[in-house]
């Protein structure tokens, strides 16, 4: 050895990289976009569960009293199974809500 640094020795003495820089900035982001997407999935769980939860009671009133028929309740539901223009379940998830509900017809 002659005294001389390696390039990345070298490199590594004058600090940080600019691709490192860009490099921790895309991981913080990947961070934060994880962390939001937690938050998204859990807010969506939340508000999923209190339809199901809907919907479960409407069933449960209709076959408790099938002759009443209320006009309310068989708006709810249209509601409940209403899709919008251009949305399909895929394929995947409708098998999924099949075993998952096993019971319920969407």
């Amino acid at each position: 050895m002659t005294g001389h640094l390696s390039a990345a020795a070298n490199r590594s003495l004058r600090g940080p990289s600019p691709d490192h820089a860009v490099i921790l900035g895309l991981q913080k982001e990947l961070a934060e976009e994880r962390t939001t997407v937690a938050a998204l999935e859990k807010e969506r769980d939340f508000y999923f569960g209190k339809l199901r939860d809907i919907e479960v009671l409407i069933q449960q009133e209709l076959e408790r009293n099938p002759s009443s028929e209320s006009p309310l309740l068989k708006d709810i539901q249209a509601v409940l199974y209403s899709t919008e223009e251009g949305f399909e379940i895929p394929l995947e998830e409708a098998a999924a809500e099949a075993e998952e509900y096993p019971d319920e017809t969407f």
